[in-house]
């Protein structure tokens, strides 16, 4: 009695519903047309079921067809015994934390660091392909939704519920419930991609395919004794427009310098100290650069500092028990408030976002920065509104009288779009990602990433700006890898914005700026430069230009369920027909190995050490030095020249070739910026000769006779180039020769 039967996969399943403070096993469990109507006295909870494949779905309402009120708590809509899931000492599970940028960490279940709770759903995948299985939720804005897995040494039991906490149904009324799913099969990555595509379409995400690029300015940037704050920005922006044109680098962001005294919550007063020229013609002169003025905002935050502020927001500012105010952050030292004393520096008190009077300092400030010209936000620190959705729980007033905390913290992050305008980009930072979904363009996945911070006495990384040679610090590179788990959202949920900032330049170590570029390119991730760009050394500005064509979207974490269990996701991969390019990290302190598949004969091009490793068929195997990244591209090889890569791009996408069998021909084209100078790689297989050797630079490998020919380009002024190469045959003699092309053709 009370159980449901809806799949093979698991048993015992049963639900629950707490009502008036009592949790309850259902009073009666009866077969419907489309699904289940379960009774628990005068509430009744409707299941409607439906199939797509081997997914299934559960939407469902409560309604309380009693005369009187009652309060509603936990709703169990899967309480489950492991089934297929259990007896797997080699499951690994994702459990998606929807809390914020915390590592995304795939772990056994038998591991004492394997996540056991996740808000919204979790993964399960088994090393050798096997079995992959996942359950969770499809819509998640108005409850929060928890999922868990419980178990000694494996799997034993499985459970997800929406949390009402103690909301009101009144007599006679229905609400809805959050949408439930199961489905269990081979591949992770296909339920992954499956689960966030129809989750974005419950939840209309905003799905936006340009990259959005760029600057800021402040912190640990480099700036001339002397320069003013205007200036610097200024100068960045000059900079970045004639060092790289073309590139699409358009956003600014000013982050906090522009508040007075530092002090979040007052968005409206302009900081006339660092931008004496102010806000309205600043705005103009970022206008006038082809440039779009943005800003740093956390709406829930609210400075001790801004006494006459918070005496207006009055109960809109969270208390503790005692009347004294709830302290989320003791001694902000970001911006001008990091200059102050530690001593003096202000506190960070939190708003409501149940409260009326939040909602409405949100909307009156975001309707004038709109007005006056800002279409970008960093919105940072939502946690901070979202209450036990988050790790450290703010208490809320529910005057609202919608659901606490998941249904105020979505309705504040969407007065936050409304008033900030539709155009305007909105990156969401430092809370719930995957609730941000319809509201905001991006989701910052992963930690501060290549952030700088000013010198100031006891704060960050002081007396440096920057972390180096620590490869997880909480700017460094581990946390960002971490988060290439979250890359199904991309895309799908809004625009994972894993890279934050791309900062490459000196004294940052050559192979941590590496790292640093590669995450930005193989991420999809849109980009904010880090470095004062008008000291950037070419060297390191070409890093920058080399993650550029970016794709729509990032690369697939290939060995994301199989890989090390220590260490993120290390091979990120893109298919892209003609050849196959792979991003190899190394965190470890030693080499490793790593084995790359492409079905067929492909010919093999490392971008950074600009070497052709040879020809494979279907796999090699390939070696990258400690901390550091390696980017192996695996060109199909069709008998006839082909393109290895190129000297301007880590993914090659900037080059395209066409072959002429009869004429022998290799027509290469080439789409960057205009004017721009690089090299096109060309592999050619022993018994190949170039006719027109003029045109490009040959190298032949003394112990296979392949041949790497670079041909040089410079495009137009409209960022195009054509060429070609002329080929002609001959007999292969010498014997190793002879083998490669009786190995390959």
């Amino acid at each position: 009695a009370g159980a449901i039967d809806l799949t093979d996969s698991v048993s015992d399943w049963r639900p629950a519903l707490e009502v008036n403070g009592a949790v309850r096993a259902p009073d009666a469990v009866e077969r419907t047309a489309d699904g289940y109507a379960l009774r628990f006295g005068d509430v009744a909870w409707t299941w409607r079921v439906s199939r797509a494949g081997t997914r299934l779905f559960i939407a469902s309402e409560i309604a309380n067809r009693g005369t009187a009120d009652v309060k509603l708590g936990d709703a169990v809509v899967f309480d489950a015994a492991a089934g297929v899931f259990g007896g797997r000492p080699d499951l690994r599970v994702l459990a998606v934390a929807g809390n914020g940028q915390a590592s995304r960490k795939v772990r056994p279940v038998s591991s004492s660091e394997a996540e056991r709770t996740s808000q919204v759903h979790i993964q399960f995948a088994t090393p050798d392909g096997a079995f992959a299985g996942q359950f969770g939720f499809l819509t998640f804005r108005r409850l929060m939704t928890v999922c868990e897995w419980t178990g000694t040494n494996g799997v034993a039991r499985l459970r997800a519920k929406g949390r009402f906490n103690g909301w009101t149904l009144k007599a006679g009324a229905t609400t809805p419930f959050e949408e439930f799913t199961f489905v269990v099969g081979t591949d992770p990555h296909a339920q992954l991609v499956e689960w966030a595509e129809l989750a974005g379409r419950r939840h209309h995400a905003r799905l936006d395919k340009r990259v959005h690029l760029g600057a800021l300015q402040g912190g640990g940037s480099y700036n001339p004794s002397g320069k003013s704050v205007q200036e610097s920005f200024l100068a960045q922006m000059d900079a970045i427009n004639r060092r790289l044109p073309n590139y699409g680098f358009r956003h600014l962001w000013v982050s906090i310098v522009n508040l007075p005294g530092g002090n979040p919550g007052d968005w409206i007063t302009w900081n006339d100290r660092n931008f004496p020229m102010g806000r309205d013609a600043f705005a103009a002169a970022v206008r006038a650069r082809g440039w779009i003025l943005g800003s740093w905002i956390a709406p829930f935050f609210v400075s001790s500092h801004l006494t006459d502020l918070i005496a207006e927001l009055g109960d809109a500012v969270v208390r503790n028990p005692d009347g004294s105010f709830y302290v989320y952050r003791k001694g902000w030292a970001h911006g001008d408030a990091g200059r102050l004393p530690p001593a003096e520096r202000p506190d960070i008190y939190v708003l409501d976002p149940s409260n009326p009077k939040t909602v409405a300092h949100i909307r009156k400030s975001m309707a004038y920065l709109r007005e006056h010209g800002n279409r970008y936000y960093m919105v940072d620190f939502i946690k901070a509104g979202a209450g036990e959705m988050d790790v450290k729980p703010v208490p809320f007033c529910g005057a609202d009288g919608l659901v606490a905390p998941t249904e105020s913290f979505c309705r504040a992050m969407d007065v936050v779009r409304e008033a900030a305008g539709e155009e305007t980009y909105l990156l969401g930072c430092g809370g719930p990602t995957l609730h941000c979904v319809g509201a905001v363009d991006a989701v910052r996945t992963a930690n501060d990433f290549g952030e700088s911070r000013g010198i100031n006495p006891e704060s960050f990384m002081y007396p440096a700006s920057w972390g180096i040679n620590r490869i997880d610090f909480w700017t460094g590179p581990e946390r960002a890898l971490y988060n290439a788990a979250s890359y199904y959202a991309h895309g799908r949920l809004y625009k994972n914005d894993i890279g934050n900032c791309l900062s490459v330049g000196e004294p940052v170590p050559l192979e941590e700026a590496r790292i640093m570029a590669a995450i930005h390119c193989f991420g999809g991730s849109s980009t904010m430069l880090g470095d004062t760009i008008s000291y950037l050394s070419e060297a390191r500005l070409g890093l920058i230009r080399r993650t550029f064509p970016r794709e729509d979207g990032p690369a697939v974490p290939e060995d994301l369920f199989t890989g090390d269990v220590d260490t993120p996701p290390t091979v990120q991969r893109y298919d892209f027909g003609d050849a196959t390019v792979c991003a190899v990290f190394n965190l470890k302190k030693h080499a490793i190995r790593r084995t790359l598949r492409r079905k067929g004969v492909f010919a093999v091009w490392e971008h950074f050490d600009e070497r052709l490793l040879g020809r494979a068929r279907d796999a090699v195997e390939v070696e990258v030095p400690p901390e550091s990244v390696r980017i192996f591209r695996l060109a199909g090889y069709a008998k006839r020249p082909a393109v290895l890569g190129t000297s301007t791009s880590f993914l090659s996408r900037d080059a395209r070739s066409a072959w002429d069998a009869d004429a022998k021909r290799l027509t290469l084209t080439v789409k960057r910026p205009a004017r721009e100078k690089g090299l096109v790689y060309v592999f050619a297989a022993p018994g190949w000769c170039v006719v027109n050797t003029k045109d490009a630079l040959i190298a032949k490998d003394m112990n296979t006779e392949e041949l790497v020919i670079a041909v040089p380009f410079e495009t137009d002024d409209a960022g195009d180039w054509t060429g070609h190469l002329d080929f002609g045959t001959f007999k292969v003699k010498d014997e190793t020769a002879k083998s490669e092309a009786d190995r390959f053709g």
